[in-house]
């Protein structure tokens, strides 16, 4: 269920395998904003295969948004937002703040998706939240649902522009295949001292 605090729970107690969610993290200005600055940045296609079968595993278009002065309040915004879903959450991880620029995601209806995979491994041990940031509203395209895998169910994050959701780096989500249109998002990751 969703509680007052953008939550999903099974129980009382919060435990180590629920996201957050803040439905207006950004308004429409905002967002635009953001858009103005990321059409500005080079951009590559990401593709990963499984070793046998081309765009089995992600399939993205991808730019680096730095931290400078044009950019700071995005990440200010990001990082304090972050901070407060930790300690709301009660997850309480040593955080010390962001290692990587954020990264400015474009699924397209060509095969765009991302598999199940979690957002730690070989040389991101530091990453603790996985935050993303929905810039596309879902008018926009038609898939492209981000999904958490919590073992016993799969729950499926809103999808509104302006939605910011935070989870655990080690939590497995995937976005699914885009059906038609274009899905933009900012996704970045908040560090610390890997876990122990």
């Amino acid at each position: 269920m969703i509680d007052d605090n953008n939550t999903i729970q099974d129980n009382e107690e919060m435990d180590m395998f629920n996201y957050y969610y803040y439905s207006k993290a950004f308004n429409s200005k905002e967002i635009e904003s953001i858009l103005k600055l990321c059409d500005k940045l080079k951009k590559e296609v990401v593709i990963v295969d499984d070793g046998t079968t081309k765009d089995e595993v992600r399939r993205t278009e991808i730019g680096m948004l730095p931290s400078n002065s044009k950019t700071n309040w995005i990440y200010e915004r990001l990082i304090e937002l972050s901070s407060e879903a930790n300690k709301d959450m009660n997850w309480d991880f040593d955080l010390d703040g962001m290692y990587e620029d954020i990264q400015y995601s474009i699924y397209h209806d060509n095969g765009g998706h991302y598999q199940w995979s979690s957002d730690i491994g070989d040389g991101y041990i530091h990453r603790k939240l996985s935050v993303t940031l929905q810039l596309s509203t879902p008018e926009e395209y038609e898939g492209g649902e981000i999904e958490y895998n919590l073992g016993s169910r799969i729950l499926k994050a809103p999808s509104e522009s302006g939605t910011l959701t935070i989870h655990p780096s080690y939590l497995l989500h995937r976005t699914n295949p885009i059906v038609s249109g274009v899905k933009k998002t900012l996704v970045l990751w908040i560090s610390g001292n890997p876990f122990k």
